[in-house]
C-alpha cells in the first residue's frame, strides 16, 4: 500500500494518508413521508346541455301561401339542462349551441318555393338554420346544422311554409327531429 506518510497502516481521516476505498454499505431505511402539499385550484365546471324532439308518425301538413306551419315533433330525446314543451325545445342556459334538424318529406302537386327551418322565438331569425327548396312528389331529406348563440328561455320550433298552397307528407319512421348541444358559453 502506498500512502503519503509512509506508514504501513492507513488511517482514514488523518488527512495525510491516501487509503483505498472500501465496499459500499447497504442502503439505509427510507425516511418518513413529507407533508402533503396544498390542494390546487378547482378546474372549471363543465356544464353538459343537450336535448331534442322528434316525430316518427305519419304527418300531413296543409300550408296556405305565405303561412308558416309548425312541424309536429312530439317525442322527447334524452335531455339534460333543457326544457321540452309542445313541439318546442326551450333553452335553459345561455351559450353557443350546435343546432341540428332533419325533415324527410314530399308534397302533393309540388310547386312553389318551400322554406323549412328552425324558428327562434317564433321567427326564422337565424339564416344558417333556414333553407328554401322545391319539394315535389319525391321524398326529400333535408338536414341542417349550425352553431348559433342562444339565450336562456329562447324557444326553438321546426317550421315550414310555401309560396303556394300545398300539402306536405311525412311518412312513418323518423321523419323530423330538432336537437341542441351546448358547445360553450
Amino acid at each position: 500500500m502506498k500512502n503519503r506518510c509512509n506508514k504501513t497502516i492507513c488511517i482514514q481521516g488523518c488527512g495525510r494518508c491516501t487509503c483505498p476505498r472500501g465496499i459500499t454499505g447497504p442502503t439505509g431505511p427510507t425516511g418518513l413521508q413529507g407533508v402533503t402539499g396544498v390542494t390546487g385550484p378547482t378546474g372549471p365546471q363543465v356544464l353538459i346541455v343537450y336535448g331534442g324532439l322528434y316525430n316518427d308518425a305519419i304527418q300531413t301538413i296543409a300550408v296556405d301561401p305565405g303561412v308558416i306551419e309548425m312541424i309536429s315533433i312530439p317525442k322527447a330525446m334524452p335531455i339534460n339542462n333543457v326544457t321540452l314543451g309542445a313541439d318546442t325545445v326551450i333553452i335553459d342556459v345561455t351559450g353557443k349551441y350546435l343546432v341540428e334538424f332533419t325533415v324527410f318529406l314530399n308534397s302533393a302537386g309540388g310547386g312553389g318555393i318551400t322554406t323549412i327551418g328552425v324558428q327562434i322565438n317564433g321567427t326564422f331569425s337565424e339564416p344558417s338554420l333556414v333553407t328554401t327548396t322545391l319539394i315535389d312528389s319525391n321524398f326529400k331529406c333535408i338536414t341542417f346544422s349550425s352553431i348559433v348563440t342562444l339565450a336562456k328561455d329562447d324557444e326553438l320550433t321546426l317550421a315550414i311554409s310555401n309560396t303556394i298552397a300545398t300539402t306536405f307528407f311525412l311518412e312513418a319512421g323518423m321523419n323530423a327531429n330538432l336537437n341542441v348541444l351546448l358547445l360553450g358559453s
